[in-house]
């Protein structure tokens, strides 16, 4: 999969390259990650935010001081705000999931980068990252993302 820019936000393109390990995941939590993922790039809140659980729990490294998504965030609302301080920020020029691990019944492990450019600065940052999606009842009830700070605070810091 992979979100390019597109006239309405992120487009999610389908990359050969893209594959599942650790034995496949288990089709209804694969569906689960990939819905996530590709409602996420279509812009359409409204349709993300019902694939959330009503305690969903959010987790972003970093110090909010210098990436103001980070902490951790509780709730849909909590969600929101942790989106809304990377949009006030950073512009996504490119997010790419890129392979998925099963970890559990519950838990896949997604493997991704992302290039976002700073509004203020217009500095560029690309990192790899690392997610940790749980699903409860085909709902995400914790997402958990592990980046490069520093590449992002460099770029992000006027």
């Amino acid at each position: 999969m992979r979100f390019v820019p597109s006239a309405t936000g992120l487009a999610l393109r389908t990359k050969e390259d893209t594959h599942m390990t650790s034995a496949n995941p288990p089709q209804t939590l694969q569906a689960s990650a990939q819905a996530f993922y590709a409602r996420l790039a279509s812009g359409d809140l409204a349709s993300f935010f019902e694939l959330l659980a009503d305690d969903v729990e959010a987790v972003a490294p970093g110090s909010r001081a210098h990436i103001p998504w980070s902490g951790t965030w509780h709730g849909k609302d909590g969600f929101q705000q942790l989106m809304a301080g990377l949009g006030e920020v950073a512009q996504i020029e490119m997010y790419e999931p890129q392979r998925f691990v099963a970890e559990d019944s519950e838990r896949i492990i997604v493997l991704g980068r992302e290039r976002l450019r700073s509004l203020k600065t217009g500095r560029v940052a690309e990192t790899s990252w690392v997610h940790e999606l749980t699903f409860r009842n085909g709902r995400l009830c914790r997402f958990v993302e592990h980046y490069d700070t520093d590449a992002l605070a460099v770029a992000l810091i006027e």
